[in-house]
């Protein structure tokens, strides 16, 4: 079964090489109005699904930020909060999750839970950086007319707080010892 569009512009084209044969010179404007109304009885608008479909809807995060908590020194590896909420997607198509943001080489995700957590090599010290921002963004690989398919649909800003903790002092200097025998007496002075 040939569609309406191909069987219109066919259509078109036979009316249009018939006029241009019987009428030469004022075929040319009719023929043009002709094939232009033509295809545009069976066509479909830019932008729109093929007929019989519904175009893709992109999905999208509950919120636009979170916020996450971790405390200083924790272990590589470990989870920083609850993982990022789903993005809902209506056509529930698969989604495919990438964390990206200036701080992203820091920290660690898992994109089947959403999951961020603390990186191999990172040692987070609140004296030192009390807060990181990482994004996480979305797609569900459809693109649109206008678009491919690997452009990202929504991203979410997720804020890192390092919380201090409270640490043991570092081990102190080596102690100076003098032995002092000034008046005979023995003495022996530890001063740290």
């Amino acid at each position: 079964m040939q569609s309406t569009t191909h069987t219109n512009a066919h259509n078109a084209g036979t009316v249009a090489a018939t006029l241009r044969r019987r009428w030469p010179v004022m075929a040319l404007g009719i023929c043009a109005l002709l094939t232009l109304a033509v295809l545009a009885i069976g066509a479909e608008p830019a932008g729109a699904a093929p007929a019989g479909q519904t175009a893709n809807q992109k999905p999208t995060f509950p919120k636009n930020t979170e916020v996450r908590t971790v405390p200083e020194n924790e272990s590589a590896g470990a989870p920083i909060g609850d993982p990022i909420p789903a993005a809902i997607d209506p056509d529930n198509d698969p989604l495919t999750y990438t964390l990206a943001g200036d701080d992203k080489d820091l920290f660690g995700f898992d994109s089947l839970s959403r999951q961020i957590s603390v990186g191999t090599a990172t040692i987070l010290n609140y004296e030192e950086t009390r807060t990181y921002n990482v994004i996480v963004q979305v797609t569900d690989n459809e693109g649109s007319v206008d678009e491919p398919a690997d452009v990202i649909d929504d991203t979410i800003a997720v804020t890192i707080n390092v919380t201090d903790v409270d640490e043991p002092p570092g081990k102190p200097a080596a102690p100076t010892v003098r032995a002092a025998d000034a008046d005979g007496d023995t003495t022996l002075t530890i001063s740290w």
